[in-house]
């Protein structure tokens, strides 16, 4: 039986070989090109940030923090139309079926029509309830602030169509370096604006300008490139193709619950019962969680695309294993390696932005860092469980975890502060998100067994968790250090230490040794 196991994955490796060289070299395009604009964005958010904090309170961190939790739960009237129809492109893309390709896009179009409608509606009828939100904040301008945060939501979903589009093309590259220059030049212009002005309006104007500008960009790349699109002119979509986007919208309507309840909430219960200042001290340390998501994002989510490409063109359950398990192995060595980094550096980095200001102990510490590590860990069972369209199996998890994070975030925030909400997140991404998604995916895209494979999850947190300890105290030993020298030190020290081991322990693996040779063929490649 093992035999003919790897007799048809090889077969399947020889037929597919041509579209597997493909979706490898979209996904390094994806990563490369990014990367290329990423990271001056990176840096340029950290630039932004000192400035913001030199020239403005904290109370401003904390309605940014709040304002964009805010929207983000209004946007559950998306509902996961997007998701659904990206699904539903990658076999027609795979296809060339143009005609299917444009009734998709028409339909997706108008949809998000209305879904921007209903967003600006609901968000203005949310104004009554600001002071309530920000514990009676006197911070000036605060609706007028609240408003431009609107403004800017919706006018994201103006042109929606066209960036799912890219992404299932596998062109995400084309939407991620849009994004990075028109916020390279949004955080340049914001800074003169701070410098010059200190008037927290001025700054979000710029931002809704930038949002403006990357949309038209998107827009004329795809009416340039792409000759065959023809919305306005396009049919509908069969009957059937639609009857089965009605019920994956239905099930993904429950994850938008979930993600957004779960994902969202944190800050606007810090802001209502603890109070905009700790949720300001609190959006420091998620600057640097962000930004170096953002990074890995760009990594990790460059496969998105070709996992779908995968997933509509292959059945065999163990070369779809295969493909997962590298993938899912990549997601643990940047996350974990980088977590065991942050025990050590996002402390002193967040005293450097915020010029000597409040930092969180350790436990607090650890809830943000472990919910960074299992946010990426995820990653590569729900490409594969998102790309096979299996958002109908597990449409009860969002609700359950949703409940279960809100129940306990305001039942802990009154005992534990901002460490409960934040322990609250942690402890319903272990034992119910991760759990579900992982057993929806062994049981129906890899026909394995669940409890062996979540176990060695487990384990994997847990060796993240004691390393991070060991990795904070070392930091300690730095503390009377210039802080620059302190980072540089710690962060240095402990990434060399980490990589050292990661490397020991899994040299052996078939994993580890994709990725070597992958790497070594990519450097011959660019010293010829």
């Amino acid at each position: 039986m093992k035999n003919k196991i790897l007799y048809n994955c090889n077969v399947i490796t020889r037929m597919d070989l041509a579209m597997t060289n493909k979706r490898v070299s979209h996904t390094i395009n994806n990563i490369s090109y990014s990367l290329l604009t990423a990271i001056p964005v990176l840096l340029l958010s950290f630039v932004a940030r000192f400035f913001f904090t030199m020239y403005l309170s904290e109370e401003y961190l904390g309605a940014n923090g709040l304002f964009t939790n805010i929207l983000t739960l209004l946007s559950f009237a998306e509902l996961g139309i997007g998701d659904a129809i990206v699904f539903s492109l990658y076999k027609p893309l795979a296809n060339n079926d143009y005609a299917k390709i444009n009734a998709l896009l028409k339909l997706y179009k108008k949809c998000y029509f209305w879904i921007s409608v209903v967003i600006a509606v609901a968000g203005i009828a949310l104004i009554p309830f600001l002071p309530a939100l920000t514990n009676h904040s006197t911070l000036p301008n605060l609706v007028l602030i609240y408003l431009m945060y609107l403004a800017t939501t919706v006018i994201s979903y103006f042109y929606a169509d066209c960036q799912s589009f890219l992404m299932a093309d596998q062109r995400k590259y084309i939407v991620t370096n849009s994004k990075n220059i028109s916020l390279i030049v949004q955080y340049i212009v914001q800074v003169i604006v701070l410098i010059v002005t200190r008037n927290f309006i001025a700054y979000l104007s710029i931002q809704i300008i930038s949002q403006l500008g990357m949309n038209w960009y998107i827009k004329y790349y795809i009416k340039k490139k792409y000759n065959y699109i023809d919305i306005k002119n396009a049919g509908s979509i069969e009957e059937s193709d639609l009857n089965v986007l009605k019920k994956n919208v239905f099930a993904l309507m429950f994850h938008k619950v979930g993600s957004i309840l779960v994902d969202n909430t944190d800050n606007i219960i810090i802001s209502s019962f603890i109070g905009l200042a700790i949720g300001g001290i609190y959006s420091n340390y998620l600057l640097f969680i962000t930004s170096l998501t953002s990074i890995f994002v760009y990594i990790s989510g460059a496969a998105y695309a070709s996992v779908g490409n995968l997933c509509a063109t292959i059945d065999d359950p163990d070369y779809k294993y295969n493909i997962f398990k590298k993938l899912d192995f990549f997601n643990f060595m940047i996350y974990g390696i980088s977590s065991v980094c942050l025990f050590a550096v996002l402390t002193p980095c967040v005293e450097f932005i915020s010029n000597g200001g409040d930092t969180l102990e350790f436990a607090t510490l650890a809830t943000i860092i472990i919910n960074f590590l299992l946010n990426g860990m995820r990653i590569a069972t729900n490409q594969f469980k998102n790309a096979s369209g299996l958002f109908w199996n597990d449409r009860m998890k969002p609700i359950l975890e949703s409940i279960t994070n809100l129940i306990l975030s305001i039942w802990w925030v009154k005992y534990m502060g901002l460490f409960g909400v934040l322990f609250a997140t942690v402890v319903t991404r272990i034992f119910i998100t991760c759990a579900f998604e992982q057993y929806v995916a062994y049981k129906n895209i890899f026909n394995k067994k669940f409890i062996k494979l979540y176990a060695a999850f487990i384990l994997k947190v847990i060796v993240i968790l004691l390393l991070g300890y060991l990795s904070y105290n070392m930091s300690m030993l730095f503390m009377d250090f210039n802080i620059i020298v302190r980072i540089l030190l710690s962060g240095i020290i402990t990434l060399i230490a980490c990589l050292l081991l990661m490397v020991l322990i899994y040299h052996n693996s078939e994993e580890y040794k994709y990725f070597y040779n992958l790497a070594f063929n990519i450097v011959r490649k660019f010293k010829r």
